[in-house]
């Protein structure tokens, strides 16, 4: 009866108080004993005997109490989404995609459901599309991928991208529950683990998808058991690599030692034959209507239970409330759970106390008849040599790191996201393209589509400043200037952005207009460039690099490509604090480039930085072994990257109209020198929407190293890395006497971040000075010369006036 989830659904939120209590599990778990049932506490006052009375001797029919359950559900208020209500090809067609449904017979005889999205919503044309195969987790159907809406969904977005998207739904779900003999209310119906899942299901519609294509191969494209049953598929049926053109497997699932969630342990120490008698030994927790009502009514946004649904949630998969969208959750309740065989949760809880991927244990007489052994063998996952891509997070309650890890060490074929295209055969191979458009669909679409429309939505909540949410080229034509985005690929692969205004608001473009390159400083403009040929920005490899690759790599591209669109021979140099140091490596380090800078204007000059002062920056160089050690060690290769919610968040914390603003301008003033008379505070939303854009943790550590030595040199690796890499066990210091390029360099005595001294240090280096620039204000600090109120004033006109000068 359909009571069962219901309660299930209580018995859950009784443990969500004292979890809030509970320290993390820790990384590495020690065996728990096994439980029997009545050692748990459910229900205070309730006893477990009592409990499987009242489920199973009870009537409990809410759904009989409502007469008419489904002339109800269909007259809730519109405050419940229609999408909850909506079947997926309901939901598909609702939002202009096409949707086709096929039915999949296996060899035991299920029939099963795959939803098809054969184009986008734009394109009608499905030649030559190459088919993705989506398989869900456990508990959910093919509406999983859709539910976040046209813009945020997996399987809308890869339609969009050109794919021939096939959903899948396995059997035992809402849209596989048929037999050609089987009565799915019968306990033979519901006699199958992800095992059989793998074996008949998946493999009969891979082979249907490739037929009805006329492909040779597929994507797969896998979440949770998605991901346990490619695996099982292909160690256990090895013939389907080849069917397999890359497998992409989100959340991981096939050792589970480590696992932390709190519920799906405490499971798994239980008796099971105690959950059997509470939970039934067939279905777990189909799709009920009311269920899914009774969670519309207790998630909305205007229900104050919606708190416990989150932490339901939190508390089965691990806590992240900033990517939690709320409002999401009543659509959730009316598609998931979908159903699940009891046997699919038993076997991942054998799996969690043997810390073994093994077969189903049925005990010494069945693993006698089946395997020949009185214990279950292990899957030779050796056998999958399809080529695997493994996603994780570390914050994933159900796929931890170190089970990922030992899956990664047994997999022969893993293509992780750091060093997959790198590998010549990818390379060479004509899907590179289809498996780059998938991460420039989850790199660039989401985050950069998505994070528009939070500002924005944020934006008309918190009164937050238009100009904090426009990217660059929307920003600039706001106000009535011209503006091209220009695309440069630098000798080691990175695709840089450059933004360019050819001319004033009041004039055209001409012939000749002296072209002028402005660089950044650090923590600024990163998220304009995070693209790569061959490596994924969530990758170590992309952030394997300094200030000196930069300097290097980076700004001599940008020159040359400036310089040849420009048809000139040489431009004018501005640079602030980093853009300086960059200057600084590439004269020195490529001289040649001197005679295409016609004068370079150096604002806060950042070379010798022995004498900074701001506090925060010189606590952080006295530990810059550690964090190094840390870096590598947690795998946090970005600092500061650009986020829509930080963003958010520092903007209503720093705008006009709280009194936390304040706390804001200190913040600054403690980094980068006081200055009260130049601060606009008014700007700092604006600022915080496009600041910090990210940098790499190596750019920091250089710049804390030349913190600690005093001195102005290369990165500094250790002995051995600096022995390959400069043949001394110390790294040699940048020849600044090869800079030739006429130079001013411009400096404010309250600067926290560049230091008078440090500037005369550099000054007496560089062989071709022309001027050192003191700013008139005595209070000017390390950022007001980028938002000083009187910017224009104290230092812009000074610099029209030396460009005029050197032209």
């Amino acid at each position: 009866m359909e009571s069962k989830p219901l309660i299930t659904f209580f018995v859950i939120i009784q443990f969500l108080q004292p979890l809030q209590s509970l320290n993390l599990f820790p990384a590495s778990l020690p065996k728990l004993p096994r439980l029997s049932l009545p050692d748990i506490p459910l229900i205070p006052g309730l006893s477990t005997a009592n409990l499987t009375s009242l489920l199973d001797n009870v009537d409990f029919d809410f759904e009989s109490k409502i007469k008419n359950a489904e002339a109800f559900y269909k007259t809730l208020p519109v405050t419940v989404t229609e999408d909850a209500k909506l079947l997926v090809p309901e939901l598909v067609k609702k939002y202009g995609y096409p949707c086709e449904s096929h039915t999949v017979t296996t060899t035991d005889g299920y029939i099963l459901t795959l939803h098809r999205i054969p184009h986008g919503k734009g394109d009608s044309s499905s030649k030559n599309r190459p088919a993705v195969y989506v398989q869900h987790g456990l508990l959910c159907s093919s509406a999983d991928w859709l539910l976040a809406g046209p813009e945020k969904s997996l399987g809308y977005i890869l339609a969009d991208a050109g794919y021939d998207v096939w959903l899948s739904n396995v059997r035992g779900n809402r849209y596989s529950r048929k037999h050609s003999t089987l009565d799915p209310n019968s306990a033979e119906f519901w006699n199958f683990s992800w095992h059989e899942i793998a074996l008949n299901d998946v493999t009969a519609m891979i082979d249907y998808v490739l037929k009805q294509t006329s492909q040779d191969n597929l994507h797969y494209i896998g979440h949770s058991q998605g991901t346990t049953v490619f695996y099982v598929m292909c160690s256990e049926k090895p013939e389907y690599n080849k069917k397999i053109k890359v497998q992409m497997s989100l959340a991981p699932i096939g050792y589970m030692d480590h696992l932390v969630s709190p519920l799906i342990r405490l499971l798994a120490r239980v008796d099971l034959g105690a959950v059997t008698k509470l939970v039934g030994a067939n279905e777990f927790l189909p799709t009920t209507k009311f269920l899914a009502i009774v969670g519309k009514f207790l998630c909305s946004d205007n229900s104050v239970t919606q708190v416990l649904c989150t932490n339901a949630l939190f508390a089965l998969a691990g806590f992240n409330q900033k990517q939690m969208n709320a409002t999401l959750l009543p659509v959730l309740m009316g598609h998931t759970p979908a159903g699940s065989a009891t046997k699919q949760i038993f076997h991942y809880t054998q799996e969690i106390n043997s810390g073994k991927f093994e077969k189903w244990n049925g005990g010494l007489l069945e693993n006698k008849k089946l395997y020949n052994s009185i214990q279950p063998p292990s899957y030779n996952i050796e056998k999958i040599t399809a080529p695997v891509y493994l996603y994780y997070s570390r914050n994933d309650w159900l796929s931890h790191e170190i089970d990922v890890n030992r899956l990664h060490e047994h997999l022969p074929n893993v293509k992780s996201a750091l060093d997959s295209l790198a590998n010549s055969e990818f390379l060479l191979n004509p899907n590179v393209s289809e498996i780059c458009s998938i991460f420039l669909i989850l790199n660039n679409v989401f985050n950069i589509t998505q994070e528009k429309k939070i500002l924005s939505d944020v934006r008309t909540v918190i009164n937050i400043p238009e100009d904090a949410t426009l990217r660059v080229p929307e920003l600039v034509q706001k106000y009535g200037y011209p503006c091209e985005s220009h695309t440069v690929v630098t000798t080691d692969g990175y695709i840089l952005t450059m933004h360019r205004i050819p001319f004033g608001r009041n004039n055209n473009f001409n012939k000749y207009r002296p072209a002028v390159f402005l660089q950044h400083g650090i923590l600024s403009g990163n998220r304009y460039s995070r693209g790569h040929l061959d490596f994924n920005p969530f990758g170590n490899k992309f952030w394997d690099f300094s200030w000196h690759e930069i300097g290097v790599y980076d700004i001599p591209e940008f020159i040359d490509y400036i310089l040849h669109e420009t048809n000139q021979d040489s431009l004018y140099y501005i640079g602030h604090s980093q853009g300086t140091t960059v200057f600084y490596v590439m004269c020195s380090e490529k001289p040649e480039y001197n005679r295409k800078i016609k004068l370079s204007m150096n604002l806060a000059p950042t070379a010798y930085m022995k004498h900074l002062i701001s506090p925060p920056v010189q606590t952080l160089a006295r530990f810059e072994s550690q964090l190094y050690i840390l870096s590598k060690a947690t795998g946090i290769y970005e600092i500061l990257p650009t986020s829509s919610l930080f963003s958010a968040a520092a903007q209503e914390l720093c705008n006009d109209y709280v009194f936390t603003q304040i706390m804001c301008v200190d913040f600054l003033f403690l980094i980068f020198g006081p200055n009260p008379k130049q601060i606009n505070a008014s700007l700092m939303p604006i600022v915080a929407g496009h600041t910090p854009a990210g940098a790499s943790a190596k750019q920091l550590l250089h710049y804390a190293q030349l913190i600690n030595s005093g001195t102005f040199r290369k990165w500094d690796g250790g002995v051995v890395e600096n022995l390959l890499l400069y043949g001394s066990g110390y790294p040699p210091e940048y020849r600044l006497e090869s800079i030739t390029a006429p130079i001013y360099l411009y400096f404010s005595r309250n600067d926290f971040m560049s230091n008078e001294t440090d500037v005369n240090r550099l000054k007496r280096r560089l062989p071709n000075v022309k001027r050192k620039i003191l700013i008139s204000d005595p209070d000017f600090n390390h950022i007001d010369y980028l938002y000083a109120k009187q910017a224009p004033k104290l230092l812009y006109r000074l610099l029209i006036k030396a460009m005029r000068t050197f032209q």
